[in-house]
């Protein structure tokens, strides 16, 4: 895993992270090598991991007598989420903008990539709740299109 030089009371120590499983709440148990020996160890804060990136379902569309609608019907509202956390670049729309499915309403840089977030249905947008540069988390309601 990871590998630590450490100097205590001016004995250098060469730590290197074998490994982490949970132990009991609020603790995880570790085996770490300290200048070629190895050790258990418990530590009593949780370590930090690598975010599992979940992804928001996708708002499929019908064809209903030849005009396109959302699935949760043509005049509720849609809440146009985070897929995942990043960084607003761009926003392409405005309160009150009438958009089209499909419509690019904001760049959203995620792991140095940027990601189109599109509009699920024709309509007109009622709320932003987000500013260019903002920070944003998994599932944060961006914009709602009515």
């Amino acid at each position: 895993m990871k590998e630590f030089e450490f100097v205590i009371h001016g004995n250098e120590y060469k730590v290197k992270i074998l490994s982490f499983v949970e132990g009991e709440p609020g603790q995880e148990l570790g085996k770490v090598m300290v200048n070629g020996v190895e050790y258990d160890v418990a530590v009593k804060r949780p370590v930090a991991k690598t975010p599992e990136i979940k992804r928001v379902p996708v708002v499929h569309s019908v064809v209903e007598g030849g005009v396109l609608t959302s699935q949760e019907g043509a005049s509720s509202l849609s809440h146009v989420k985070a897929p995942l956390p990043g960084v607003v670049v761009k926003l392409n729309c405005s309160v009150g903008d009438t958009v089209k499915m499909g419509q690019t309403l904001l760049i959203l840089e995620a792991m140095k990539m940027q990601n189109e977030i599109q509009s699920p249905k024709d309509g007109k947008i009622k709320t932003i709740n987000i500013k260019e540069n903002q920070s944003v988390i998994e599932g944060e309601d961006l914009i709602v299109v009515e």
